[in-house]
């Protein structure tokens, strides 16, 4: 592949079955552009008694190829046809891109001929409200969102998702670590697919295989997640099977979906994720997960495997809970060769924001010890590295192709009661974290800024409250109430400042080559007063799929919002449009996704409609006691 030339290979399956024993057939293949012109066609002529092993292979140049990235992520189709006497019998297209992908050991992933980073997440399947059974619609609205963060890759963690994910990930830009299994004959849970996984792994990865492989957007296979298991439970037979590894009984399995993989698709390599070195014997990539964040660990492995390239496979887990903060730092694992990062102050400065009961269904029910439930959007709450030194340490080596963290949006399960889900960088509701915006400023070029915390703070009046700011720019200059408190350069390190509190509006302004380039600003809110409501799309069809997400923010009289609002939500639809989830963010309410109504969680909820199979008007009205209430209408247009 190069800019004004690309080569080209195509192999197709003929089913002799279906075919009726004539004298001459043509297999053509037409490769089509976005603007729907032909820009190559290619020709063969074959009889089912010349046809080989049934299959049919071309090969064909294109000039001047408009090249695949998560930048431009140009796709062709590619719509081959059988024809007999002049008349096509059967067509099948295909969604192609046209992309190099070079795996160098000393200078990295190469895509189209440049050294590029995985700005990767793991992306659990379920989407909090609706399940697993994920309307098209919903998953869009979510890489939307991975996409504005600066997202350009995503580890399907650990299973293959629908085939639309794929096609999204094609036209939207994003590179995939495509997964196949989580653990493998050694089951993790009782009734998981480990009890199956000897009986089924081969035609099981054969199929995702031959799905998938046309797909410009999969640039890499894993076959397993944190597999090696001796008789005792994960993580401690990981712990003895590093002292021995020898004794790992995963390596022959190992050996055999790898040389399937390279079997069906030798054009990209396989790792798994937990297969640091001692494990990653047959592996094109050794891949590191949690132990992958400890500080020099990235180095030890590439020591001991000096010729393969290194990927993050899960690196970093840190914990947010969307508008609360802590300034004491939480480490969560090994306390050794962890990166250590100091606490905000010299005392917890919001000590009471700490969880004292759960919510079901409208009642408060006590919590004995909710101690760590919340968890600091600071970033200081964390595994055992923070956001900014995992990327820090990403860039440091060729060899560390980049890196997948744990997880994207807040995902149900893996959580200790009542917390109900497992923590991302996304809300599970879509509402983005602080981190969010630490991840833009790491991944984006385009000037931002951002600050945080709210500037809420009743009875706090004249505690240094740490002020932290995000930014890609060359430097920021913070103010409170027009007062100046000075500028900082930005240094690829966080920008702090310790203010005393007063109510009022706290403003940072990022300066490029000393010209403004943006401002953010966090503003003191009064008592909730009014309704916000935003919908992401006014009108969908009456197919019922298509989905409506609105999301409902609490504001002050002047327009604020009230970081710690918690109003009952009441949501009623009048016309063919149906509620079929509810959600507000907070960890600990373990309402029904499935009612008309919802508390506010740190000022925000979200209500997600989907169409009927009727078309014509439709409206919402958000209400809440005491508060100024909002109606959006909608049109659902009969199907297209």
């Amino acid at each position: 592949v190069k800019s004004e030339r690309a080569e080209f290979k195509i192999e197709a399956k003929i089913n002799r079955e279906k075919l009726t024993d004539v004298e001459n057939f043509i297999f053509r293949t037409q490769l089509i552009s976005k603007e729907g012109s032909v820009v190559s066609e290619l020709k063969t002529n074959f009889s089912l008694q010349s046809l080989d092993d049934t299959h049919v292979v071309q090969h064909g140049t294109i000039a001047g190829p408009d090249l695949w990235s998560p930048e431009t992520p140009n796709v062709y189709t590619l719509r081959s046809s059988i024809i007999v006497e002049g008349k096509v019998i059967q067509v099948k297209e295909t969604i192609v891109g046209i992309r190099s992908l070079e795996y160098n050991n000393e200078r990295g992933f190469l895509l189209n001929g440049v050294p590029t980073k995985f700005k990767g997440v793991n992306d659990h399947h379920t989407a909090g409200c609706v399940g697993a059974a994920i309307p098209e619609g919903v998953l869009y609205r979510r890489l939307k969102i991975l996409k504005d963060m600066g997202c350009n890759a995503i580890r399907t963690a650990h299973n293959p998702y629908a085939p639309e994910f794929y096609t999204m990930c094609d036209t939207m830009g994003f590179m995939v670590m495509n997964e196949a299994f989580d653990g493998w004959n050694m089951y993790k849970a009782h009734d998981d697919y480990g009890r199956h996984f000897m009986g089924w792994w081969n035609f099981d990865l054969t199929q995702l295989l031959l799905r998938d492989r046309n797909h410009p957007s999969v640039v890499m296979w894993s076959i397993g997640n944190e597999v090696q298991m001796l008789s005792g439970r994960w993580p401690l037979s990981q712990e003895l099977l590093k002292m021995a590894p020898h004794m790992d009984p995963t390596r022959d399995i190992q050996k055999e979906l790898v040389e399937r993989c390279h079997e069906l698709d030798p054009t990209r390599p396989v790792t798994q994720g937990w297969a640091p070195a001692e494990f990653s014997q047959y592996l094109d990539l050794v891949g590191l997960n949690g132990t992958g964040e400890l500080e020099g660990e990235i180095e030890r492995n590439r020591k001991l495997e000096p010729n393969k390239l290194i990927v993050g496979t899960e690196v970093p887990h840190t914990g947010q809970t969307r508008g609360v903060y802590y300034t004491t730092t939480v480490i969560g694992r090994d306390h050794d060769s962890v990166f250590v990062y100091p606490d905000l102050a010299p005392e917890e400065v919001f000590p009471e924001d700490t969880v004292s009961y759960y919510f079901k269904n409208g009642e408060k029910v006590p919590v004995e010890n909710g101690k760590g439930i919340y968890r600091s959007s600071y970033g200081n709450h964390y595994t055992r590295t923070p956001i900014r030194r995992m990327w820090q340490r990403t860039m440091q080596h060729d060899y560390f192709i980049g890196m997948f963290r744990w997880g994207s949006f807040d995902y149900l399960g893996e959580a200790t009661w009542p917390k109900r889900f497992a923590d991302g960088v996304i809300d599970i509701c879509g509402f983005p974290k602080d981190a969010f915006y630490l991840y833009k400023s790491l991944w984006t070029e385009e000037p931002m800024i951002h600050i945080l915390p709210h500037w809420t703070h009743p009875g706090k009046d004249g505690t240094e409250i740490p002020v932290m700011v995000y930014t890609n720019c060359d430097k920021a200059e913070l103010f409170l109430n027009n007062t100046s408190l000075g500028a900082k350069e930005y240094l690829g390190e966080d920008l702090v400042w310790m203010v005393p509190y007063e109510d009022g509006t706290i403003k940072v302004v990022a300066y490029e080559k000393d010209e403004i380039a943006a401002i953010a600003y966090q503003t003191t809110a009064l008592e909730p007063a009014v309704i916000k409501a935003e919908s992401d799309v006014s009108q969908i069809e009456a197919n019922e799929t298509d989905v409506i997400h609105v999301e409902v923010t609490i504001l002050d009289k002047n327009g604020t919002m009230v970081p710690k609002a918690d109003n009952m939500v009441y949501f009623d639809v009048s016309g063919p449009l149906k509620i079929i989830g509810v959600d507000n963010g907070d960890p600990v309410d373990l309402s029904s996704y499935k009612e008309n109504n919802r508390r506010a969680f740190r000022g925000k909820c979200l209500v997600i409609m989907q169409s009927t199979d009727d078309s014509g008007r439709a409206s919402l009205t958000i209400r809440s006691d005491g508060l100024e209430s909002q109606k959006l209408d909608f049109l659902i247009l009969e199907p297209s």
